[in-house]
């Protein structure tokens, strides 16, 4: 009887059915996360799937290992060899090198090859000016000229200022 009254003292007041559904959702809440929590916190390892899945993992493992250290070692042989042939082609570049100089320096003895002369930058400035033009159509005697005009008037410039 105590229980039919209390049913409709809930019944009466919409606020207190509320309560009362607020309070057995929290209920369940709680309950339904101890739950996930202590099967969480149990041990994975005490099922034999997982110690299966753990032996596969190691051995993936231990095969990734010996695959990349066999990488390694074929790298590190191509390199190795790489720069054996870079140091045996600069050992042939420095004798040829050497070789040209001695024939350089023995024709010049000789009077065969003239050694050049030290130019200045403007001469050099000058010297791509004039293969500018000839590339342009100028004709030998025409860019002569135009370099001629060219200092003549650098040095009024000069004068003037």
């Amino acid at each position: 009887m105590s229980v039919i009254l209390f049913a409709e003292s809930f019944a009466r007041s919409p606020l207190m059915l509320f309560v009362l559904a607020f309070g057995a959702m929290i209920f369940l809440a709680v309950r339904m996360l101890r739950r996930a929590r202590a099967s969480a916190g149990r041990s994975k390892s005490e099922s034999p799937e997982v110690g299966v899945s753990a032996a596969r993992l190691e051995r993936r493992i231990t095969d990734r290992e010996l695959r990349l250290h066999d990488y390694d070692r074929d790298v590190s042989g191509q390199i190795e060899s790489r720069v054996a042939l870079l140091k045996s082609l600069t050992e042939r570049a420095e004798r040829a090198a050497d070789r040209i100089e001695r024939l350089l320096d023995r024709s010049t003895e000789l009077g065969l090859v003239h050694p050049p002369e030290e130019t200045s930058e403007g001469d050099r400035r000058g010297n791509a000016y004039a293969v500018e033009l000839r590339l342009a159509g100028y004709s030998d005697a025409q860019v002569e000229r135009l370099i001629a005009s060219e200092t003549d008037g650098n040095s009024t410039q000069r004068r003037a200022a």
